[in-house]
């Protein structure tokens, strides 16, 4: 009995580790294509000039701290895949409860039920460089988006007395945020 569970951990963890290279694959097969169309129409992709002038991209180096942080199940680091998931209200007011419900809808429809949040979390650090607009491996970065059917928050934030958030939503989420404005705005004049 012990045997055939731990065959079963393993084929689930083989199942996620054969989805995630799939797709990594067939992102790298869609963007080689897609260079040597663009090659052949207009030219080399590369600078031209030489190449000590050219502008390198550097990125921060990913410590143990944050891989270790991927499997975290702290409010700060559970969510960090969706983008800016942090909760601008103060915990423990009506306000923090709504924005948090709204944040934990959204995960609940970008997480594949069969996916852990721990590796969404590890592609968003080794993809996505843990932010919504740098891209450390665009082909890391093209599965999670695939995973999480490319929903994400950009932005929550107070303006004009009204809550903003800002993301790459459905029609179900965008009427789920429908309703959260519509209890918080009231409350933001006395907040």
């Amino acid at each position: 009995m012990v045997l055939l569970v731990i065959i079963f951990i393993l084929s689930y963890f083989a199942f996620i580790l054969g989805y995630v290279i799939y797709y990594y694959y067939k992102s790298y097969k869609d963007f080689k294509i897609s260079k040597e169309i663009f090659e052949r129409k207009f030219g080399s992709l590369e600078p031209s000039g030489d190449k000590s002038t050219w502008n390198k991209v550097t990125f921060t180096k990913i410590t143990l701290k944050d891989v270790i942080n991927c499997f975290s199940l702290s409010r700060d680091h559970k969510y960090n895949y969706l983008g800016v998931s942090w909760n601008i209200f103060y915990e423990g007011t009506d306000l923090y409860d709504y924005v948090e419900e709204f944040i934990e809808f959204v995960d609940s429809k970008a997480k594949p039920w069969w996916c852990p949040r721990f590796v969404l979390n590890l592609l968003h650090l080794f993809g996505d460089d843990n932010s919504i607009v740098r891209c450390r491996n665009q082909h890391l970065s093209s599965v999670k988006r695939r995973l999480t059917k490319g929903i994400s928050i950009n932005d929550i934030k107070t303006k004009f007395g009204t809550l903003r958030i800002y993301g790459l939503f459905t029609q179900e989420i965008d009427d789920k945020l429908n309703e959260v404005e519509k209890k918080v705005n009231p409350h933001l004049k006395e907040y």
